[in-house]
């Protein structure tokens, strides 16, 4: 009994070489899908496996901006490991600088359960792989620069290091670091870091931080965040509480350090107030003694700042902590005065002088209460030349700014009036106002002074000498609170310590212990970086949230997709064309059409599932090969080195699943029609009624021909006025797409009369003109087979409008050299301080040379007269550009600061709504208590990112946002936003120095430029580069993708061009009688073959010729095709005409082979 079932089996198996056919075409399909998804999901895993291999056995960190104790990870539950992080630069003696090198300062926990290296810790430094690679494996000792480490004064302040003149630090290396922890890197990018381990107590005196870290790796155990809240103390985050015991216990520490007979000698450092309140009758020096003196004139607590200034919200943590224990609290900031005259008589003056401005308490402080914004009370002290300077007297205080980007220079007199004198007693006479300043507080006289500012000494007098032996750095002259912060507060902080009192008759110690309470209670623990961060589950999302490879490859696969598809739709429609009849039997003995298109489908379903199931497992093989070339393309070797195939056979199946419902509506799109035609016409073969066009409508064919092509030579003539970049490369490619669609309606309109031309016997003209009306007779099949040509062709060749490559310079004032430096600078580059470092810095890299070394001085010296330098300030360390394939959640920031750079050097894309003053302007546009305005460039907010301008973006982890005011187009910042300076201080007041320098330069002097900087700043870890080099390095990501577009897009091409060959078989097949009566007629056997390959030629030449013809229209006004992309464009239109030329010789064979009588009978 003849059943649905077995209908189908016997087609499968009297048929199984056309659907084998039809299955490639399915397997190809399936192959692609699969092998996108396995590609994506091997980039994430690849990810996965390097962020897993950079963290070792931690699972959480903790990351803080100012060194804590040490000793913070002894009392945390598991493993926790304390870290001093620092980064620096690093050489081997006769080798370049390498920048990026990150140096940790670390003890035996950190190696975790695979414990330390063999002869750890030695007596240098040990490096892991990838650093040792950089040196070449030739290195036996090191010479590393540190960078900033967060402790002591803001090196940007007066009294914080104007420049680093410090020795490089020379150590042996003592090994290569292996396993788990020697891929260790603190960064989230792919790429391999350069990491150097030293025993944590080297780099803590190297960098005069004892028993300090700013790192804790913790594996995760329970309980983690409770016990470090309970665990840390004021000193953790950034504070040093001074009461009288500690106070003793320091300066009887400072003794412990000097040999016993000289422990008197330096004793001398105290203030002889002090000091002789330590000695007893017998002249010995008791502990005792001196608590009981600080205990009764000293009698607060004194809170400062390890980094000299306390920001504000440290302030308001003690004053609320005193608030809660009822304690009066006077917050103080002081500052060095060069000078402090009378008005008028610039010969009485006080030089070098504390002053203090201060918030008046009760019992802390004698200084009135009513000083206001310009009084100033003078301390009464033995030999002040202004000790008969009467009350309303006007007082000048000359002092240098807080901040200063090169040498110091006086700023303007202040000028106040003397409203008050303070008599030299008790409170007043305390040098603890000051904080301590290596080099001035800790030095016996002023001559001995050390200071990182100039001062000339011939100044100080004997009087001046007697008062710093007996007070030290105790204020001379106080003015208001306010006052004070006007003149000398900024984004350091807003005071240098707070006194707060201890009420006389209670226990000192406990009213201590409850004040140290009170503030660890107010302390804001996230504020200072001390709280935990889930390190690998961030990593993950980072990874999770990146750019999605599956559909951007599914997209560029699209190609292949339509192809596969459409080949396989056309293998299985010529194969129920072959077996029309078979169909016109079914209908004749009573099948209804749907039970018709039903046999069919199951049919096509198996043969769509065979080859479905083919496709999905050579994915396997398809996957690794586009990861491979992934890598070759890609601008660095980051990717190659972490890029590993990953396979899921849940992804496989997925894949050939979506393949298969596509292979399915394609075959239901392929026999749509057929099974509705009638019995008699399948029964005579069914194919001349498939292809037939209505002969209607020829005008208006033409006039829609017309029509676009007009509009596309309308938008040419538009698009150069369009905005650079994306809109204006849409433009020409729009206007190209308008041609391409004018040629295919002009083509259709020409196959449809095509049947209408008459020929005319003699020469080639005649066989050409039938070889076309051939070609018409079945339209809709030569159109689409043209016009798939031709759509195939145009994109490959018009996505060439969308290939970026940076601007090189034009002239003298075009942004030219980018300049990064590990270790920042802190003396502006263009100043003129700044620039005789420099080229001091030149002259010490030769200075085994002396005549080259002064040539090559004079050289940097005239270069710089014709060369621009444009600090600037930088953040973060979060890749933001398309070299990183995860989200950063702290994105590198840079500051624009006002007229350093101009909108001709920000090219703006796109604007926020209402945005349309100039970007410079608006960037400095910083409403308070608003999110500061941003820009970034466009390719890196929409794809990194996922911003676009209008959003908010949180860039630390702390919450802090910006808005994305303006995308940029090819801007020298590719890899970074852009805020105005001041929302920049507001938001990183950490972020010391520039660590980027821009340099302005005639492109002739481009390489000297570079050179110069490089030999300058090679200590500095500077990567000196032309500006074009470092954007052409992130727009040669983009470039790569459309260059993979272009080669998956021509295998599609190719394979298209195949379906052409089957059409044209397929074509022989159905023609052979009409081949037959040709010979009949005594056309030779030559020309007959020359009639198919002319056939097959115009519809190829008419597809590739008018793609590629429509492609250049719209790309060359748009600067024409890229050199680089010339040969892969020739070497695949090239491929498609011997594919498709192929195709014709082997139809033509077929055409000679047509069995004349044979023929003419069937067709009877």
């Amino acid at each position: 009994m003849t059943t649905p079932l077995s209908l189908v089996r016997a087609g499968l198996a009297r048929n199984a070489v056309a659907h084998a056919a039809a299955a490639s075409g399915v397997a190809i399909a399936a192959m692609v899908l699969s092998g996108a998804l396995l590609l994506g999901e091997s980039l994430r895993q690849s990810l996965r496996s390097a962020a897993t291999g950079r963290l070792g056995w931690v699972e959480r960190m903790l990351l803080a901006e100012m060194p804590f104790r040490a000793r913070l990870a002894d009392g945390l539950p598991g493993r926790v490991a304390p870290v001093l992080v620092v980064r620096g630069s690093a050489r081997v003696t006769g080798g370049p600088a390498l920048g990026k090198v990150t140096v940790l300062g670390v003890d035996e926990r950190f190696f975790g359960p695979d414990g330390p290296p063999a002869g750890w810790p030695g007596n240098g430094a040990w490096i892991n792989p990838s650093l040792d690679s950089a040196l070449a494996g030739q290195s036996t000792s090191l010479a590393i620069t540190l960078g900033p480490s967060g402790g002591g004064p803001p090196r940007e302040s007066l009294l914080g290091q104007a420049e680093d003149k410090s020795s490089p630090w020379v150590l042996a290396v003592s090994g290569t670091l292996s396993g788990a922890m020697a891929r260790f890197n603190l960064s989230a990018d792919i790429g391999p870091a350069r990491v150097a381990v030293v025993p944590m107590e080297r780099l803590q005196d190297r960098l005069s931080l004892p028993g300090r870290a700013n790192a804790l790796l913790s594996d995760g155990a329970p309980e983690l965040d409770t016990l470090l809240a309970s665990a840390v103390q004021p000193e953790d985050h950034g504070l040093v509480v001074r009461t009288p015991s500690t106070r003793t216990a320091d300066a009887f520490a400072m003794l412990e350090k000097v040999p016993g007979n000289r422990r008197l000698e330096a004793f001398r450092r105290l203030p002889r107030h002090d000091a002789t309140a330590a000695f007893g009758r017998d002249g010995t020096v008791t502990r005792e003694r001196l608590e009981a003196y600080y205990s009764r004139e000293r009698r607060f607590i004194l809170v400062e700042g390890s980094g000299l200034y306390l920001p504000s919200s440290r302030v308001q943590a003690v004053e609320r902590a005193a608030a809660r224990l009822g304690l009066a609290c006077s917050p103080t900031l002081v500052h060095l005065a060069n000078s402090i005259a009378l008005s008028g008589d610039p010969g009485r003056r006080i030089p070098y002088s504390v002053v203090a401005a201060v918030r008046p308490a009760p019992g802390l402080m004698l200084v009135p209460a009513d000083l206001g914004d310009n009084g100033i009370a003078l301390v009464d002290w033995k030999g002040s030349p202004l000790a008969d300077a009467p009350i309303g007297s006007g007082i000048e205080l000359l002092y240098f700014p807080v901040e200063s980007g090169g040498a110091p220079r006086e700023a303007p007199p202040a000028a106040f009036t003397l409203k008050a004198r303070v008599p030299m007693q008790g409170v007043a006479t305390d040098s603890s106002l000051a904080p301590e300043f290596p080099g001035i507080t800790d030095r016996a006289e002023m001559g001995e002074w050390s200071a990182p500012f100039p001062i000339d000494l011939k100044r100080v007098s004997a009087r001046d000498e007697a008062y710093w032996r007996e007070y030290r750095a105790a204020p001379k002259a106080y003015i208001g609170w306010e006052a004070g912060r006007r003149l000398w507060a900024g984004r350091f902080g807003e005071a240098t310590s707070v006194r707060v009192a201890l009420p006389p008759g209670k226990d000192e110690n406990g009213v201590v212990e409850s004040f140290r309470a009170a503030l660890r209670a107010e302390l804001d623990a996230a504020d200072s970086g001390l709280a935990f961060r889930d390190t690998r589950r961030l990593a993950m999302e980072a990874i999770a949230n990146g750019s999605d490879f599956s559909g951007l490859y599914l997209g560029f696969s699209s190609f292949i997709l339509v192809s596969a598809l459409a080949l396989a739709a056309l293998l299985f429609r010529l194969g129920l064309e072959r077996r029309a009849g078979e169909i016109g039997v079914l209908k004749a003995i009573g099948y209804r059409d749907g039970a018709v298109r039903n046999l069919y489908l199951a049919e096509g379903a198996v043969v769509a599932l065979a080859g479905a199931a083919c496709g999905a497992l050579a994915s396997m093989a398809y996957a690794p090969a586009l990861l491979a070339y992934l890598a070759a393309t890609w601008p660095d070797s980051s990717l190659g080195g972490v890029l590993k195939p990953s396979f899921d056979a849940t992804l496989m199946a997925a894949g050939g699943f979506m393949a298969w419902l596509a292979g399915i509506v394609s075959i239901l799109f392929a026999m749509r029609d057929l099974v509705k035609l009638q019995p008699l016409a399948l029964l005579k073969g069914g194919g001349a009624s498939l292809d037939s066009m209505r002969q209607s409508g020829r005008g208006a064919g033409w006039a829609w021909a017309c029509a676009a092509a007009v509009a596309g030579a309308a938008l040419a003539a538009c698009s150069p006025m369009l905005p650079p970049g994306e809109p204006r490369s849409g433009g020409f490619f729009t206007a190209g797409l308008l041609f391409l669609t004018s040629g295919i309606l002009a083509l259709r309109a020409v196959l449809r009369t095509a049947g209408a031309w008459s020929l005319r016997a003699g020469g080639p003209l005649p066989l050409a003109m039938l070889a076309f009306r051939n070609a018409a007779r079945r339209p809709a099949r030569s159109l689409v087979t043209a016009g798939l040509l031709a759509t195939a062709t145009f994109l490959l060749v018009a996505v060439e409008a969308f290939r970026r490559q940076a601007h090189p310079p034009t002239d003298a004032g075009s942004l030219a050299v980018w300049a990064e430096l590990e270790v920042p600078l802190v003396v502006d580059p263009r100043t003129s301080e700044g620039q005789a470092a420099l080229l001091e810095q030149v002259e010490r890299a030769w200075r085994d040379n002396p005549a080259e070394a002064t040539r090559r001085r004079e050289e940097a010296k005239s270069l710089l007269e014709r060369v621009q330098l444009i600090p600037v300030r930088l953040a973060g360390e979060g890749e933001a550009g398309c070299l990183n394939l995860t989200r950063p959640d702290q994105p590198r920031v840079v500051a624009v600061a006002s007229g350093q750079l101009s909108d001709a050097d920000l090219p703006v894309a796109a604007r926020e709504p209402g945005g349309e003053i100039s970007l410079v302007s608006l960037l400095e546009q910083a409403l308070p208590g608003a999110a500061p305005p941003a820009a970034g460039e466009a390719s890196s907010l929409t794809w990194i990112l996922k911003k676009a301008p209008g959003d908010l973006l949180s860039i630390n982890p702390e919450g802090a946002q910006v808005r994305v005011a303006a995308a940029l187009h090819d801007g020298p910042f590719p890899s970074e936003l852009l805020v105005g300076e001041a929302a920049f201080l507001r938001l990183f007041p950490g972020a010391e120095g520039w660590r980027v320098v821009l340099a302005r330069a005639a492109p002739a002097d481009v390489p000297a430029v570079v050179s110069m900087l490089g030999t300058a700043w090679a200590d500095k870890g500077a990567e000196v580069v032309p500006l074009a080099d470092r954007v052409n390095k992130y727009l040669a990501v983009e470039n790569s993708y459309l260059a993979t577009f272009q080669a998956l897009g021509g295998l599609g091409l190719v394979l298209g061009t195949a379906g052409l060959a089957v059409v044209l078989l397929r074509s022989m097949w159905e023609r052979r009688g009409e081949l037959a009566l040709l010979s009949a007629l005594g056309y030779r056997p030559g020309r007959v073959s020359w009639l198919v390959m002319l056939e097959n030629g115009a519809l190829l030449m008419a597809g590739l010729g008018m793609g590629a013809v429509c492609a250049l229209l719209g790309v060359l006004p748009h600067g024409g095709v890229h050199q680089g992309s010339i040969p892969g464009l020739v070497v695949t239109l090239s491929a498609c005409m011997a594919t498709g030329m192929c195709a014709g010789a082997a139809a033509a064979m077929a055409a000679r082979r047509v069995r004349l009588i044979e023929a003419l009978r069937q067709e009877a």
